[in-house]
């Protein structure tokens, strides 16, 4: 597996849990309507519900850190031409 797919794969997994956890969490921790806003008082303190809003807090980081990246690498690729151009230079 190439460099560019893992980041691809790394972003769609972090994305996908990020996602699945907030889904999660909105619906046990903090239901919708007023027995929401009055329950959630209560369950947001719980440690099924810490552990999804840690998990929330680390997936947004790591998505972040791989897209940052990801735009970092392609500026750096745009601005430094490639070693294999450079040596095609010289042999012509």
């Amino acid at each position: 597996m190439n460099s560019l797919s893992k980041t691809f794969a790394s972003a769609f997994l972090a994305y996908s849990i990020h996602y699945g956890v907030g889904k999660l969490y909105s619906t046990v921790c903090i239901p919708d309507g007023l027995v929401g806003f009055v329950s959630g008082i209560l369950s947001v303190g719980s440690p099924l519900c810490q552990i999804g809003l840690q998990t929330l807090t680390h997936t947004q980081s790591t998505f972040s850190s791989i897209v940052l990246m990801s735009l970092s690498r392609i500026l750096i690729d745009t601005m430094v031409p490639s070693q294999s151009s450079n040596s095609e230079k010289k042999e012509s």
